[in-house]
């Protein structure tokens, strides 16, 4: 469960900005040019026993993928809180023979080298996927160093076989082999320490997205190729996939998803051709990958530090394999190196006569064309913490936003022209009259987000105050492509932490109980639940979300609701630990929710307007004061010498009597 709230809240915080993937295009094998003619065809015939082995920690019951046999069990292990593992498994049987999908259920250790040595239903293992990480980012030193030796003797008795470990890269949006990468994920900490010799038996997979036809790398989901650029492929995410755990197709999102892609094209490659080395299978899966449909950042060792070798081209792939092996039976080599193949035969693998690595297109990352383009790489270079590469873009002046006119601009180009605004050291205010020019008030992003929310987003105050105190409609949002509300300003406040605009936001009529629905986990979350799970990823604002916290309460929020069955209480706590000042705090209403009574904040149209203050008025001359004149030298030298009466002290009824007194 840890894992699933650490993933969940990564794609949280920047699903938003995530471009919508229309319903039409989900399919994995349309997206990856591939059928089931294809896969039965002589290119992709298997001619050899062995298998996929796919490592999980869970797996539910009454998987009907499992039941008909496409997935074989290595043990009878389940874990009802979620069913990843019959997903991944799943994904990676789309590719293979019924049977030759061996899914396995580890909860408690990762011993990767135990299982894959022996054959299982007489099937070698050729390739093993590993799309679950375990964060020693909280563990002991001592207990860190030992789980690093284990680890490390079992994968390297485990590659010394041979054996490919395909590794799902990760959704935080980091740099693999980075020093934050390293010292969060034990498998990064360990491949890095790997010689070069058993290295190269790794495959770290990236995720993309699908917009307008083509696969982009996912930047704010997944993570990079960092320091394992040799080593790093991009595959398909977000694709239609079956949950036994919902009963019905689900969209599952991640690097979890993608890595299972490529271990079951590597399997049916090697399945099909019984001269393929294990070594061939990796090189040319490398080398026949696409890089046409990926912008390029100006930098050839960047575009390799980001993208690695590409997008995996399936179709491609599986044909040169096949072609390669006809190859090695030719030349009665089966053992010889790839390079000296390449060297004596042509790969003609196009049914265009074009030639596999000599195509007439250039496979060479793409140059930007236009502001778009401009905006997309400053998106990605600003995910991935490469703002130093974002300021040499400016001095080369090809980014002067103010030059282009509003309709060239997207609600979606938001973050980027953020982003330049900051590199080039230009104020909160510059930046709010640049975005009221260029974003019309009622525009949207493509995943419903409204100007107020992406404003919150990137912390622009200015902007923030100037739509509140105009009045912007707070609960304005839209949907995207497959029909799933936007997130409220609401939600991104209590996200971010940002005490005083929740209560701000509260006072204007903002509900606490409007929830955003995550299509990457299919939860829906409200203000709460957004507060508390999102101090992972902003640690520092742990005091303001305390505040939020009692603002929730007194409002009326639910301190007992559960998430997939768990309670709020016992998941804050696994999370962040029972000494948590967030843990104690959730404790300590959901236990009180009935005694600790509520006061909720009043809107700011039944606040009562404050006192005025007496109206003092100056004294003026007689004359004025009856003529209402101006002053003047001459009416305040008359006034001067004609002041005003005072007021008599002596009593009325004295008066009176001294008028009787001469009207005798």
């Amino acid at each position: 469960m840890l894992r699933w709230v650490a993933s969940f809240f990564v794609a949280v915080v920047f699903s938003w900005n995530v471009r919508a993937i229309p319903p039409v295009q989900n399919s994995l094998f349309q997206r990856l040019k591939l059928d089931d003619a294809f896969l039965n065809s002589p290119v992709c015939s298997v001619k050899r026993p062995g298998g996929a082995l796919v490592t999980e920690y869970n797996a539910v019951k009454n998987d009907p993928n499992i039941d008909e046999d496409n997935v074989t069990l290595v043990n009878n292990q389940h874990s009802e809180d979620g069913d990843h593992g019959n997903i991944v498994s799943s994904v990676t049987s789309r590719f293979l023979p019924k049977g030759r999908t061996f899914l396995w259920i580890t909860p408690d250790s990762l011993d990767y080298g135990s299982v894959a040595q022996q054959n299982i239903k007489n099937h070698p293992i050729f390739v093993i996927n590993c799309s679950i990480s375990t964060s020693i980012e909280e563990t002991s030193k001592a207990q860190k160093n030992a789980m690093l030796k284990n680890f490390y003797q079992n994968i390297s008795s485990l590659l010394r076989l041979r054996k490919i470990l395909v590794v799902a890269a990760g959704n935080a949006g980091h740099s693999l082999g980075g020093k934050e990468n390293l010292n969060t994920i034990l498998l990064s900490n360990i491949i890095s320490k790997l010689p070069p010799d058993l290295r190269k038996y790794i495959i770290f997979v990236g995720a993309t997205q699908q917009i307008k036809g083509q696969e982009i790398i996912n930047s704010r989901y997944s993570n990079n190729a960092g320091e394992f650029n040799n080593q790093f492929i991009l595959a398909p995410s977000a694709f239609s996939a079956y949950s036994p755990q919902k009963k019905r197709q689900t969209t599952p999102y991640g690097t979890s998803f993608a890595a299972p892609v490529i271990t079951g094209l590597l399997t049916r490659a090697l399945l099909a051709n019984p001269h393929l080395t294990s070594e061939d299978a990796i090189q040319l899966l490398f080398q026949t990958a696409n890089k046409r449909n990926l912008l390029s950042t100006g930098n050839a060792d960047l575009n390799q530090k980001i993208y690695g070798h590409g997008v995996v081209d399936a179709r491609l792939y599986l044909q040169a394999a096949h072609t390669l092996n006809q190859s090695r039976q030719q030349h009665r080599n089966p053992q010889g190196s790839l390079a000296k193949l390449l060297q004596t035969t042509h790969l003609n693998v196009f049914r265009n006569s074009r030639k596999l690595l000599q195509t007439t297109h250039p496979n060479v990352f793409r140059n930007s064309r236009n502001l778009k383009d401009k905006l997309d790489v400053v998106s990605l270079l600003g995910d991935y913490g490469h703002d130093t590469h974002i300021q040499r873009l400016l001095e080369k002046g090809s980014l002067n936003l103010e030059e282009h006119p509003s309709s060239q601009f997207t609600l979606d180009d938001f973050s980027s022209c953020s982003k330049v605004f900051k590199v080039r050291n230009l104020s909160d205010e510059q930046f709010k009259n640049f975005a009221l020019s260029k974003f019309p008030l009622p525009s949207l992003s493509e995943r419903g987000g409204s100007l107020l929310t992406q404003a919150l987003r990137e912390e622009r105050t200015s902007l923030v105050d100037h739509l509140l105190q105009h009045n912007f409609n707070i609960h304005f949002r839209g949907k995207d492509a497959e029909g799933n509300w936007g997130v409220l300003p609401i939600h991104v406040a209590a996200m971010m932490g940002n005490q005083a605009y929740v209560q701000k936001l509260i006072q204007r009529g903002a509900l606490i109980n409007q929830r955003f629905f995550s299509p990457m986990h299919e939860v829906s979350f409200d203000p709460l639940l957004f507060t508390i799970f999102a101090a992972k990823q902003f640690p520092k604002e742990m005091n303001q979300r305390l505040k939020i916290l009692d603002m929730l309460y007194h409002q009326g929020a639910d301190f007992h609701q559960k998430i997939e069955g768990q309670s709020l209480v016992d998941m804050t706590e696994e999370v962040f630990g029972t000494n948590s000042s967030l843990t104690q705090k959730v404790k300590y209403y959901a236990n009180n929710s009935g005694i600790h009574k509520r006061k909720p904040i009043l809107p700011l149209s039944s606040k009562q307007p404050p006192a005025q203050p007496k109206k003092i008025t100056p004294k003026r001359f007689l004359k004025q004061a009856i003529k209402g004149q101006k002053k003047t030298k001459r009416t305040a030298i008359q006034a001067k010498k004609k002041p005003l009466p005072r007021k008599s002290s002596v009593s009325r009824q004295s008066r009176v009597k001294k008028w009787l007194v001469k009207c005798r």
